[in-house]
């Protein structure tokens, strides 16, 4: 097969299942509208999706350009149907082609991507269902407040294992997503709280692409001009 013929088997059955996704999900909603007439006060309808579309916007575009070359196409539609993007897909993704040495953005990492997306969909449910059945007998003993705080750092765990390899690999493109993020988290989000603390992503990416054009005006950066500067580069 092809990549022009497997692009387009992708999206047609990725634009069916999200299609039938979307569909299931207004489905319970429009069930209780059509059997027993209930419907959510016009107001608060309005003002509650205002709110999360506001938001969700700006970060479902966020992901879908800093995620989309990672993972690809197919893994970008299996996120959309199963979620748990960025504390489970990703780094998957992204360990399973560093396990393998294959980088992004490449035919080989987008059929890894696709694959580590699928099994970790998988792997996912049958944890779920497991700690579900076998954990349900202790769930007081994780109300307990002194374990919420390591619960809390679950993601950032997760990222910081995944960013180190990067930093080692490529410090100096590295330290500018870094700085920046360091930047519009303590000095941009933190002060204004929760109104500010939604667009992190957004605004960091931004930030990633000034201070990268900056540094490499400056001459911190250097382009690249074969695979043979690429792996040299790497390994600085």
């Amino acid at each position: 097969m092809d990549r022009q013929t497997y692009d387009k088997k992708v999206h047609i059955f990725g634009r069916i299942s999200v299609t039938i996704f979307m569909l299931g999900t207004v489905l319970l909603p429009l069930t209780l509208f059509l059997k027993f007439g209930i419907l959510p006060e016009k107001a608060a309808f309005f003002a509650g999706t205002s709110t999360v579309l506001s938001i969700m916007i700006l970060v479902s575009l966020a992901e879908f350009l800093s995620f989309a070359p990672i993972i690809g196409s197919a893994g970008m539609y299996m996120m959309s149907i199963t979620g748990n993007t960025a504390n489970i897909k990703v780094p998957s993704s992204v360990a399973a082609m560093e396990a393998i040495g294959i980088d992004p953005a490449t035919e080989e990492g987008e059929i890894i991507s696709t694959l580590s997306i699928g099994i970790s969909n998988i792997t996912t449910q049958i944890v779920v269902l497991a700690g579900v059945i076998l954990l349900a007998p202790f769930g007081h003993l994780f109300q307990n407040p002194a374990l919420k705080p390591a619960f809390e750092q679950i993601v950032p765990a997760l990222f910081g294992a995944l960013i180190i390899s990067s930093v080692v690999k490529n410090w100096r493109l590295s330290i500018i997503s870094i700085v920046a993020a360091v930047i519009i988290t303590f000095i941009v989000s933190q002060p204004f709280g929760t109104n500010l603390s939604n667009f992190t992503i957004p605004m960091t990416i931004i930030a990633s692409l000034i201070l990268t054009r900056i540094t490499y005006n400056m001459g911190f950066l250097t382009p690249l001009k074969n695979v043979q500067d690429t792996k040299e580069y790497t390994q600085l």
